[in-house]
């Protein structure tokens, strides 16, 4: 008998996805995070590292012009994390990548319709998460990594490809010592010592409750390094529950039922605008 949640029995319904769920393995030191794709063939990446390489290679440029244009919808935000938190929100692209704790949600954007001929099969990713890659907005790793944001994509490659060996050689290298001087802008007190490994891999931020989108989405984020892959040994315990595109609005039909739909994810006025009109139309 072939298993629900596969791409050869993919699930049909909001109950066929709770069961799957209850057969998801756990850890005590892990947590499971969620992520929604509405083709299950999609890289876990953030969107940064998924453009062209003319717009990947001016992350730094991008970011400054969004901030020098509209400063005052920037000002209570202190860290870059927190910027970069704030631009995701608008549709920029970062190296964020929105994941969430809720499964349901996940299931939601799982089940959008990308519009093609052949709607293809979505999936939710369980992200069975260590406790030692999950870090708050307030981490120092987060702020190392987040700064990176800022360097040409020339600095971050020289980062990412060096040879060297120590602590010290690390940060005797020009592009470190920029990175530090971003860090040292947000933390004054941050120790003068960056480690190329804090640099490479994903981690999970739990961010500030501010952001009534991720409030209602129950919100978190994947922040990525200098690599676009994620090791094996660091993936954790993943799991993937392919979803029928042909069942695709059944299922956000269900959600619907359930309360999770476009006005309680996306709580701004446009979007609830939106779904007025639509049950109208």
């Amino acid at each position: 008998m072939t298993a629900i949640g596969t791409p050869e029995s993919p699930i049909k319904s909001v109950g066929e996805f709770v069961d799957c769920l209850s057969q998801i393995e756990k850890f005590d030191d892990s947590f499971i995070f969620y992520r929604g794709h509405a083709d299950m063939h999609w890289d876990l990446l953030p969107s940064i590292m998924r453009c062209r390489d003319n717009i990947a290679d001016n992350e730094h440029n991008i970011i400054r012009e969004i901030i020098s244009k509209y400063p005052y919808d920037f000002d209570q935000e202190y860290t870059t994390f927190d910027r970069l938190a704030r631009l995701q929100h608008y549709g920029i692209s970062t190296r964020l990548l929105d994941i969430t704790k809720s499964p349901l949600v996940a299931l939601y954007f799982a089940t959008e319709n990308i519009g093609t001929k052949n709607e293809p099969n979505g999936a939710v990713l369980a992200l069975g998460t260590p406790a030692s890659r999950r870090k708050f907005f307030d981490s120092d790793t987060v702020s190392c990594m987040s700064n990176l944001a800022y360097l040409s994509s020339t600095e971050k490659k020289i980062l990412a490809e060096t040879k060297s060996r120590t602590i010290a050689e690390f940060n005797e290298l020009k592009p470190a010592r920029r990175l530090l001087q971003f860090i040292k802008a947000e933390k004054p007190y941050f120790d003068s010592s960056i480690i190329k490994m804090d640099l490479h891999f994903p981690l999970i931020v739990i961010p500030k409750l501010r952001n009534p989108r991720i409030v209602a989405q129950h919100g978190c984020f994947m922040i990525f390094g200098l690599d676009k892959k994620i090791p094996s040994e660091r993936k954790g315990n993943t799991s993937k529950i392919i979803v029928s595109g042909d069942h695709k609005q059944k299922i956000r039909n269900e959600l619907d039922d359930l309360g999770i739909n476009m006005p309680a994810l996306f709580p701004e006025i446009d979007k609830l605008s939106s779904h007025i009109m639509a049950n109208y139309a």
